[in-house]
């Protein structure tokens, strides 16, 4: 059993870096006092401690945003500022010895900027790190650049994953996770007011019921960049292992204030899960070569060129080399969750 902290984080007008350490620090020690052993902040915590270390820097979401970023990048002279954030929390998962994911940072990057997530050690060491992968419209217009990659993460609590901001919305992401054995899928998120529960329900909540792992959402509230943000952190499981098959072990209280959270995560009870619905035993092998992955190449190609309709597919059983590298992982973790069984063939 282990426990995970999520921190709905409040983004604060004209805070000091002082006050900004002193506050994380608080929600920290808060945290780790309820017994967790991974606490989690939501995205954007670091452009709120980039605009209390830069309070001049014009870090305003929208167009024209990429370049302020860079430009405190640039002007640092006693390291870079992703290097203070870290150390930050770095010293506070060391103090408390326990994981924390400090949210997200925007880093400039050739173009654009990416905005990044870390995974930081009981020891303070950084494990690894996640750019976000999708983007909406906003943040296209900020300034922002996808990733293009999905990692996951080894932990004592189990295989962590990142689902960032637009990321927690498209179903791939927490698949290709969960074909990579993720357990924790981390969702820093940041959404603009006002709240819908609707719109939250139909991103984490629905992933993590379609890919029976657990689900660790934690929403940044307040104004940052020039924008007013509001979210529920919530903390989920498969409807199986929850009261009223709700699918949500704990949530926050409000969806407009600092909030702390605590939840334990019951490893055996979502194998039992698995055990007794096991949705990656059926997958229609034939059915996901015949149309991935150019499935999504037509449809691209289909809306740059307008066209009416779509391209007719390739030959069936013309596969790329990553649709039959994930085709070959979903068959391994079949034969593994077989085993556990104790009827693998």
């Amino acid at each position: 059993m282990s426990r995970v902290a999520c921190v709905q984080f409040a983004a604060r007008r004209r805070e000091s870096p002082d006050e900004f350490a002193a506050r994380v620090g608080e929600l920290v020690a808060h945290a780790a006092g309820l017994g967790a052993d991974m606490v989690v902040f939501p995205a954007y915590t670091g452009l709120a401690y980039l605009a209390a270390a830069c309070p001049g820097a014009n870090l305003f979401l929208g167009p024209g945003f990429g370049a302020a970023v860079a430009r405190v990048f640039a002007s640092s002279q006693d390291g870079s500022p992703q290097t203070d954030f870290l150390r930050l929390f770095s010293g506070l998962a060391a103090r408390h010895h326990v994981y924390i994911a400090p949210g997200t940072i925007p880093m400039p990057t050739a173009g654009g900027v990416r905005n990044v997530a870390h995974l930081l050690s009981p020891e303070g060491d950084l494990i690894g790190t996640q750019a976000q992968t999708h983007l909406s419209r906003d943040e296209r217009a900020s300034g922002f650049l996808r990733g293009d990659d999905l990692k996951v993460f080894r932990t004592s609590l189990g295989l962590v994953g990142f689902a960032i901001c637009e990321d927690a919305w498209y179903p791939e992401v927490m698949r290709i996770l969960a074909l990579q054995g993720a357990e924790i899928v981390l969702a820093p998120v940041a959404v603009p007011a006002p709240y819908s529960e609707w719109h939250q329900v139909r991103g984490m909540w629905q992933d993590v019921q379609q890919n029976q792992v657990f689900g660790v959402e934690a929403c940044l509230v307040g104004l940052a960049g020039g924008v007013e943000f509001e979210g529920r952190s919530t903390i989920y499981a498969t409807c199986e292992m929850t009261e009223g098959d709700t699918g949500v072990l704990t949530r926050a209280r409000r969806t407009d204030a600092e909030d702390v959270i605590v939840a334990d995560l019951s490893f055996a009870a979502i194998r039992g899960t698995r055990e007794r619905f096991g949705i990656f035993n059926h997958f229609n092998e034939d059915l996901y070569r015949q149309w991935f992955p150019h499935i999504y190449r037509e449809y691209v190609a289909a809306q740059e060129t307008a066209s009416p309709g779509m391209p007719a597919h390739p030959p069936v059983g013309e596969v790329s080399p990553a649709a039959r590298a994930a085709l070959d992982l979903a068959q391994k973790l079949r034969r593994r969750d077989a085993a556990r069984r104790g009827d693998a063939r």
